[in-house]
This record gives structure tokens, sequence and C-alpha cells, in this order.
């Protein structure tokens, strides 16, 4: 699961119709000679659903038994959902996106970007640090940097309706703000903290991340050794800085 970034496996014996609609293609050309006048009424049960494909890859229909290699199956993802299959398995993957995935997508990002930050910093491995971070805009919001108004008026009206407005950016630090002080060796998570350094001021504006990322961070808590400024997605922009603790 961590090698994927796969939350959950659950292996179940299942049928494929939850997560795909399959069709069976025959091979005309290899059956037609062996089966002659059969072949016709083996098609027509196979295009009616009427078959079944044992462990062994052999399907059966309309009293006829169809070698794996004399017909392919093809399979189309129902909404939601990516698929792989061979004779002996199903693999499907939920590909729904729900607030918390999207959460911890955000988290693992930012944790990226501080690693950056202290192998830039030369830090020691073993080095503790503060991290100063700011967070601007939202995710299809109306005004917030880079966001369409028009998809982000109707993803408010669709989160209205479903009772939330998906994830606040915010919640990055506060909800995953233990994963984060744990991967990054961080002692403090200080919101609006630090002051920019001139580097990372300087990459965030060749970047064109949202303006205002960082701005006004004050310096009554040192400045920052690396800071950087980047977007999670388009509306969501996010400044860190470290420094040693």
């Amino acid at each position: 699961r961590d090698e994927l970034n796969v939350k959950a496996i659950d292996l179940t014996e299942s049928d494929s119709g939850r997560f795909a609609s399959r069709t069976v293609k025959l091979d005309f050309s290899v059956l037609g000679k062996r089966l002659g006048p059969a072949m016709k009424v083996l098609a027509a049960a196979v295009k009616a659903g009427d078959y079944a494909i044992a462990a062994d890859g052999n399907l059966s229909a309309a009293g006829a038994l169809v070698a794996p290699g004399e017909y392919q199956v093809t399979l189309e993802p129902k909404p939601g959902f990516s698929v792989a299959q061979d004779h002996y398995t199903l693999i499907a993957l939920d590909t729904r996106i729900t607030d918390e995935l999207r959460l911890e997508g955000w988290a693992r990002e930012v944790v990226r970007h501080i690693q950056d930050l202290r192998k830039q910093a030369g830090y020691q491995v073993d080095d503790r640090i503060v991290v100063a971070y700011s967070v601007a805009g939202e995710p299809g919001t109306p005004g917030a940097p880079g966001a369409d108004a028009g998809a982000g008026a109707a993803a408010a009206a669709a989160g209205g309706a479903a009772g939330g407005a998906g994830p606040r950016p915010c919640e990055i630090f506060t909800r995953h703000g233990d994963y984060i002080r744990a991967e990054t060796l961080a002692r403090e998570l200080v919101e609006g903290g630090g002051g920019r350094s001139g580097a990372g001021e300087a990459a965030g504006e060749a970047a064109g991340v949202g303006a205002g990322v960082g701005a006004g961070v004050g310096a009554g808590e040192g400045a920052s050794d690396r800071s950087d400024s980047f977007e999670l997605e388009k509306g969501v922009s996010v400044w860190v800085g470290v420094r040693k603790a």
C-alpha cells in the first residue's frame, strides 16, 4: 500500500459488474472453422451475456467451450473506477477523491517542499526546525488566485447542496500537523510566522505563485533560512519557510 500510495485494499470475490462493463469478442475466423453453423448460436449467447468464464480461462456458452486464445475480454470502467484484469483476477482502483484524501495529498506535497528546503539550507538529518507557513485561496472559489469564477460558483453551489464546500487549505496544518512535524522534524508549525528569505521570495515570484502568499509575514519569529512558494492546485497557494529550532 505504501509503495502505491493506496489507503486500503479490499480482497473480495465480487461481481466485476460493480466496477466495469465487460465485453467478450469472439475470434470468428478460428471459431467459425471449428464450430461451423453452431457459431451463430454461440455468438448470440455471448452477446446476450449468457456465458461463463472458468478459473482456467475457458469460456462456456450455448453448449460450446471456447479456449482463452479464441476470445478477448475488454473492460469499460464505470465512472469513478479504473480497472485491469487477467483471466483470474480483476483489480479495480477507486479514483474518487474525497475531502480527506485531498487534504492528505496536500499534506504530502507540503512535506516534500519542506524536505527540499531542509536540503537547500544544509541542515543535518537530525536537526530540529521551525516551519512557518501561510496559505492563500480556496479551491475553485470565486476570487481565489487563478480560479475561474464560473466554475467556482458551480462548485460552491454543489458543495452547499451536499452539506459542505470541500476541504479548506488551512486544514492541511491543523488536521495533518502531527504528520508534517514527524516527517520534517519540525518542533513548531507557525502560521504567518518567520520572515521570508531573499532566495525563497525570488523563487516564489519567478514561479508566478499567487500574490499575497507569505506577504505580510512578520519577522518577529526570526527570518527563515530558506522559503518557498508553490501551488497545490488551481486557486490554492502555500508559502513555507524553515529555520533551525
